[in-house]
């Protein structure tokens, strides 16, 4: 069901948007049971419903589409870099190499950080109708910020770790979901 006061998709039958938090109406009446998006429903326990754990391959897909507009960001400042600093020169190759690092971590963590403590979603995520969960009682800014720092970690190996710890934790959590809550 798409949210009718913010537009975004949510399909794990939740009664709140996770995006606006704004109450959903209710598809009881609308909707024969076993009809929708495919995508398998949390179960209920008592009187709350326990979430669904996106698989880590909708995790992944996520991930392509979030590197992809990354690198889309990459692609400006360096076209701004390139026009703002035509004919300077770095005294050393080193200098340029770390300017150049910097500048690719830098735009990653904010990209994830302000997307995620803002609206709990990517752009990517929100592709594949995935959102950040935060426990109960932590910080959104400093989960988002613990999870995202530590995607230096989770990338090693061309995030050969992240994917590890992903397949083989209960919650599919990688080393920055887990230190970040």
């Amino acid at each position: 069901m798409f949210c009718p006061y913010c537009g975004v998709s949510n399909d794990r039958g939740e009664g709140k948007c996770f995006v606006c938090e704004k109450q959903l109406p209710s598809l009881a009446a609308a909707a024969p049971a076993g009809a929708g998006s495919g995508r398998p429903r949390p179960e209920k326990r008592g009187d709350a419903a326990q979430p669904v754990v996106a698989s880590v391959g909708d995790r992944l897909i996520a991930l392509v589409f979030d590197r992809i507009i990354v690198a889309s960001l990459l692609l400006v400042i360096a076209a701004w870099a390139a026009d703002h600093w035509t004919g300077y020169r770095f005294q050393s190759a080193t200098w340029a190499a770390i300017a150049v690092t910097g500048t690719v971590f830098l735009t990653t963590f904010l990209y994830h950080f302000i997307s995620e403590a803002a609206f709990l979603t990517t752009v990517g995520k929100a592709a594949m109708g995935l959102h950040v969960g935060v426990e109960p009682g932590r910080s959104r800014l400093a989960g988002s910020a613990i999870r995202n720092i530590l995607r230096v970690i989770d990338g090693l190996g061309m995030y050969l770790i992240g994917f590890l710890f992903a397949t083989f934790t209960l919650r599919r959590q990688r080393v920055g979901d887990l230190a970040g809550g």
